[in-house]
């Protein structure tokens, strides 16, 4: 298995356009690749099956999700998670990567809930419910509620009650 080579010749093309070459995708047996070999999504990512929809958006949008069922290497435990296409540095090839939305600028999100005691807000980051308060104009968060290592994401409505539930007295 580990000197197996793919053969080319059996691949599906997709209506999926390439960023590399502006060609369709091929579909082989372990992913869709551009026809100038220079770029390449696995059907699995993570231990979770893509869905050629999902590739789809990944590669015309840049980004898809977040989705359910990803599967730790470490722990075993299914998470979810955005994936982004990022263009590697050293080797100049695109990649997948996990994005769990935790690299923004708490300052510039719109929150959808305020504690009407404190002021304080809670927006939706990424994967995460984050509380901020307000701080000379910028946000600093207070309080994070992932939810990447959990299968079912909970609703904003439950943040909010966990939020109510943990003030300090």
């Amino acid at each position: 298995m580990k000197k197996f080579e793919e053969d080319d010749s059996v691949a599906r093309e997709t209506d999926i356009l390439s960023p590399t070459d502006g060609k369709p995708l091929r579909e082989t047996l372990r992913g869709y690749k551009s026809q100038d070999g220079e770029f390449m999504i696995y059907k699995v990512i993570g231990g979770r099956k893509m869905e050629e929809s999902e590739v789809r958006e990944l590669v015309e949008k840049g980004v898809v999700g977040p989705l359910d069922g990803f599967i730790s290497a470490k722990t075993r435990a299914t998470f979810a998670a955005a994936l982004k296409l990022v263009k590697d540095g050293e080797s100049g090839k695109w990649k997948a990567e996990y994005d769990f939305g935790d690299k923004v600028d708490l300052g510039a999100v719109e929150p959808f809930w305020t504690d009407p005691a404190t002021g304080a807000e809670l927006c939706e980051v990424g994967s995460s419910y984050v509380l901020r308060e307000r701080e000379m104009g910028n946000g600093k968060q207070v309080f994070s509620y992932p939810t990447p290592h959990v299968q079912k994401r909970g609703s904003r409505e439950q943040a909010v009650q966990l939020v109510e539930r943990a003030r300090p007295i």
